[in-house]
């Protein structure tokens, strides 16, 4: 699993993941589903289980095909651009799509995935405005990762 991003960078990304769903669970359902995605997507992104944040909006009125009744879900995977590699997609869906079919019952094909990435100076913590930099050569991170840093809004 590896990201364009060093876990090492000076402040990590904070991805986001929604879940949409025409399908309801309980709290606790919607709990362990909340620790699993929690640590699925800080491993496959590479940052601190901390930095993740989900949403799950159950009980939603969403229709597949037009279909409101049968169990289906509305993924979106937000995060810092370059965050979401080629070959994290895939692993990220392989990650979900198992964990909804437990907690609501919903087919693969019954849910569609969208990754979304932002520039990292559109990203801001508090009033801590993220910044872009080139590594130096003498920096420890993988050749050709950037790094991300806070300045105050």
């Amino acid at each position: 699993l590896t990201s364009a991003l060093s876990p090492s960078s000076e402040a990590a990304s904070m991805p986001v993941l929604f879940v949409t769903t025409n399908s309801t669970a309980s709290l606790e359902a919607k709990t362990q589903l909340c620790s699993a995605l929690t640590h699925g997507v800080g491993e496959i992104l590479r940052v601190p289980n901390g930095h993740v944040h989900i949403v799950i909006n159950d009980g939603q009125f969403l229709a597949f095909g037009g279909d409101h009744l049968t169990p289906a879900g509305l993924v979106t995977v937000q995060a810092a651009t370059l965050q979401i590699r080629e070959e994290n997609r895939k692993v990220l869906c392989d990650m979900i799509m198992p964990l909804l079919a437990n907690t609501y019952s919903i087919s693969s094909h019954r849910t569609t995935t969208f990754f979304q990435e932002f520039p990292v100076e559109n990203i801001a913590v508090g009033n801590q405005v993220m910044l872009f930099s080139k590594p130096s050569l003498d920096d420890p991170a993988p050749q050709g990762s950037p790094r991300v840093s806070m300045q105050k809004a």
